[in-house]
């Protein structure tokens, strides 16, 4: 069978999508590779869908007004087993494929995945059953996420075709950027490069283009960056004064995951604070689960 979806409808129709390609975008928007126009809860461009041996990487669009849930909580991104159900607001969407020709790629897919919870979970018992075990504090030494200028680096009568095709790339994985923050930074990179070359070749209005193009990428991703860091203060000051919160515990995992796939090409201790946290926050989460807390 080929790898496709179902989509259920409010109504209880149902109407079936082969993922013709390795990677497939179902939206809103007439331009999506799986459209769906009159469903209104859904982005242009909601989700993203990779073919992977034995089952989906599925992406959710970062900021969605309508979240993306499985099994009834919040999902932004990883593999799913083929027969997995997706919930858009009245949406099901049914990963109905029972294998995936594909190639796999190499996606980070949950890049704070946490390993051996029952041994740490043993740790932290034993830590908090002797007033040890602290929550963590937000990290605060923030790195500086945005990638360097490129310069232009071929010879000048070929610097213009470079430029363009610096500026196409750059184009395409700002529109992937609400999947991948790090596509974002990447078009960031891209953009200077193809200033860089166009203004060798004296095309100034794609050079102009390429610079306002990159500034606005700049832009977004800051306040992105911005938002993520105070959200998560926010959420840990929470979880500092009620850790047995579980919907704050979720959303402390939503945001650590969002705030570290931006600084994920960065060279910092920010990272591992990171880390440290979301171990924090996955402890707390199995210490609740296991003893049935709600909130």
């Amino acid at each position: 069978m080929d790898p496709r979806i179902e989509v259920v409808y409010a109504d209880g129709t149902s109407e079936s999508f082969v993922l013709e390609k390795e990677e497939v975008v179902l939206g809103r928007s007439l331009e999506a590779d799986i459209s769906i126009p009159d469903a209104r809860e859904l982005e242009p461009q909601h989700l993203m869908l990779k073919r992977q041996q034995g089952g989906c990487w599925v992406a959710a669009a970062q900021g969605a007004q309508t979240p993306t849930l499985v099994s009834a909580k919040p999902f932004q991104s990883g593999q799913l087993p083929w027969g997995s159900e997706l919930q858009i607001g009245p949406l099901v969407i049914v990963l109905t494929g029972e294998e995936a020709t594909a190639k796999r790629s190499n996606i980070g897919i949950w890049v704070l995945a946490l390993v051996v919870l029952g041994t740490l979970f043993g740790i932290y018992v034993w830590k908090e059953s002797r007033g040890q075990f602290v929550g963590p504090s937000t990290p605060r030494n923030y790195p500086n996420i945005m990638p360097s200028p490129v310069p232009c680096s071929v010879e000048a009568q070929v610097s213009e075709s470079r430029g363009k095709t610096a500026l196409d790339a750059a184009l395409a994985k700002s529109d992937r950027y609400p999947f991948d923050p790090q596509d974002g930074i990447e078009a960031i990179r891209l953009y200077t490069e193809a200033a860089a070359c166009l203004t060798i070749a004296n095309n100034t209005a794609l050079a102009a283009r390429a610079v306002r193009e990159g500034q606005a990428m700049q832009n977004r991703v800051m306040e992105d960056y911005r938002t993520k860091r105070l959200s998560l203060d926010l959420v840990m000051d929470r979880l500092r004064s009620n850790p047995d919160d579980t919907d704050a515990l979720q959303e402390a995992t939503r945001e650590l995951n969002a705030l570290y796939r931006l600084v994920e090409h960065t060279n910092t201790d920010y990272k591992a604070e990171l880390q440290q946290v979301a171990t924090w926050v996955a402890l707390q989460t199995a210490k609740n689960e296991k003893s049935g807390k709600k909130k």
